[in-house]
């Protein structure tokens, strides 16, 4: 995307594909898009999952009709406190 060379006759084109115009509106669009997502991608999915997270924990607050053991949620696996894969590799029972 961001690969590009210039060329005697002072255009770029992009190195792996020459026939694509570096200069060309649609190319200055995908960099944009690209560029826009290389910082959407790594903070935008940590927070999208605490989101859902702070979520299922605010209703898991609100809901005092049942009995906390008996809730199940999405969301269980990660409230674990030792995955049987896990405790065998991590031995977090010692902890």
């Amino acid at each position: 995307m961001f690969n590009c060379q210039w060329l005697a006759d002072e255009e770029r084109w992009h190195r792996d594909d020459l026939r694509i115009n570096c200069d060309d509106s649609v190319h200055a669009l995908f960099q944009v898009i690209a560029g826009a997502f290389i910082f959407v991608y790594p903070v935008g999915i940590p927070v999208v999952f605490f989101a859902l997270l702070r979520r299922d924990d605010r209703q898991r607050a609100e809901d005092t009709s049942k009995d906390a053991s008996t809730k199940t949620s999405s969301f269980d696996f990660l409230r674990k406190d030792c995955a049987s894969a896990a405790s065998a590799l991590l031995s977090c029972n010692e902890a």
